[in-house]
């Protein structure tokens, strides 16, 4: 099997799901077989010194006013694949970081491969030079992982042959979730969620035992926010004390808490802000319902959604948006609701009905715990991984 390194500017202690992403592949190879060239991150050392892989925290991306500004990454991985031997690139990202490789591979002829999250391929299309350029980039790699099937057509659309395109989904790590009691077994997964997260409710937030709706994730308008907060007084007018947990942070926080205001729901909505994975996992487990109905906006779409996987572990049922990859994360009416996203009474009756209706609740949670365990673990993301890189 070939030394692979990973050449990427999201990784953790970074948030989001394609950081997230990249961590899960890393943890499921084997670490002699994967390094990887990243860039600084705050708190950098807590996270690489747990990891069994060499991790290499470079600037990759200049500051200064030069041209391109991805010049410096060319020489550090020039360094960095030269030390570790590296027998392919991995390419987190198509532009900038994909020009890299493709420049690296035509001067020293080393392959490289490149992975497409959806909203990376639509935003090279908004400007006919990147357009071609991502296109170029996609045609000589050796082969190309997309993260959903809905991103895989994406990049056939652009005339990419879809024999070299293989769908890796994103997966959870249940070794880590296991460590803050994910795997509840004297319990059916969602009473346990339910039954321990109810306790911690109480000792996180010090309330009484009223419904939960919960979101995770950045606070940018793709994600939906504001719809379930402009459906809010329409859930309220049958659960008056149901409260709505944000956790993220972003660059619609103010827009949000003052929408909540204008609703009149700003003792129903907490913004909580940037969060651990611990803290996640368990606001996952106080939560009744797991809600973002992520949205198409020009561009910017859900590849997928890794935390409709995170929620469903915790055998909570999901309510997701009919849009981009979110349809693959989330079977409806199996694992979760899927809803029109820019619809506020389609997102009411979806919350509604599965806080009226525990049964359906719990076996959509039941059935999307199952789900991922048998198809959304890092043995099964590692061992597609592995059989592109012998």
């Amino acid at each position: 099997m070939r030394k692979c390194l990973l050449f990427t500017i999201d990784f953790p202690p970074r948030k989001g799901g394609v950081a997230k992403y990249y961590e899960n592949i890393c943890a499921g190879l084997p670490s002699w077989n994967i390094s990887v060239l990243c860039e600084h991150e705050e708190k950098e050392s807590e996270f690489d010194k747990d990891q069994k892989y060499r991790i290499y925290r470079r600037n990759l991306i200049s500051k200064f006013p030069i041209w391109p500004k991805w010049i410096l990454s060319f020489f550090h991985l020039r360094k960095i694949a030269k030390k570790e031997n590296a027998e392919i690139i991995l390419a987190g990202q198509i532009l900038p970081l994909g020009t890299v490789a493709l420049l690296y591979k035509k001067i020293f002829g080393l392959p490289y491969a490149v992975f497409v999250h959806g909203m990376d391929i639509e935003m090279a299309k908004r400007r006919q030079r990147k357009r071609k350029l991502a296109k170029k980039i996609l045609e000589n790699a050796e082969f190309i992982i997309a993260n959903s099937r809905y991103t895989k057509n994406l990049v056939i659309n652009e005339e990419i042959g879809g024999e070299k395109i293989e769908v890796v989904y994103p997966c959870v790590n249940t070794r880590i979730c296991a460590n803050v009691n994910a795997c509840l077994p004297c319990l059916p997964p969602a009473q346990a969620g339910r039954k321990q997260g109810r306790q911690a409710n109480q000792r996180e937030f010090n309330r009484s035992c009223q419904p939960v709706l919960l979101t995770v994730g950045r606070l940018v308008k793709r994600k939906g926010h504001d719809t379930v907060i402009k459906a809010l007084p329409k859930i309220k007018r049958k659960f008056h004390d149901l409260k709505y947990i944000i956790g993220g942070d972003g660059q619609d926080r103010q827009y949000l808490e003052a929408l909540a205001k204008e609703y009149n729901v700003e003792d129903s909505v907490e913004f909580i802000g940037k969060i651990s994975d611990e803290r996640k996992f368990k606001l996952y487990e106080e939560s009744d319902i797991f809600i973002m109905p992520s949205r198409d906006i020009n561009g910017d779409v859900e590849g997928f959604g890794i935390v409709y996987l995170e929620a469903a572990l915790y055998g909570k049922p999901v309510i997701a948006g009919d849009s981009g990859g979110s349809s693959e994360a989330v079977i409806n009416g199996q694992t979760g609701l899927l809803v029109n996203p820019e619809s506020e009474d389609e997102i009411a009756m979806a919350t509604i009905k599965l806080l009226e209706d525990k049964a359906l609740a719990n076996k959509l949670g039941v059935q999307g715990r199952k789900r991922v365990l048998s198809e959304f673990t890092l043995e099964k993301q590692a061992e597609k991984i592995m059989k592109l890189i012998q």
